[in-house]
């Protein structure tokens, strides 16, 4: 009776396991990483977009507040010079 033994992997046979393995991931793993960098460009023109708006709103509000305290005082001077 002849028995058959189950054939240990080689040192070549396991690296072409992994390199099988490393390629299935590869696959999987590039269009995520596309859709991460997508993401990522969408997230900073956004950042972008969002600080030139605050920028305006804060000078906007600057010149506003300024316009305030010079009626303020212009206001108070003609009261002061009406006496």
């Amino acid at each position: 009776m002849s028995m058959m033994h189950n054939r240990a992997p080689n040192h070549t046979d396991r690296i072409v396991a992994l390199e099988q393995r490393a390629a299935d991931h590869d696959k999987i793993i590039k269009p995520m990483a596309e859709q991460v960098a997508e993401m990522y460009a969408l997230l900073t023109r956004w950042r972008n977009i969002n600080w030139f708006v605050v920028k305006a709103c804060a000078i906007a509000g600057g010149a506003l507040g300024f316009v305030a305290v010079v009626l303020t005082i212009l206001g108070n001077a003609a009261k002061l010079a009406g006496r």
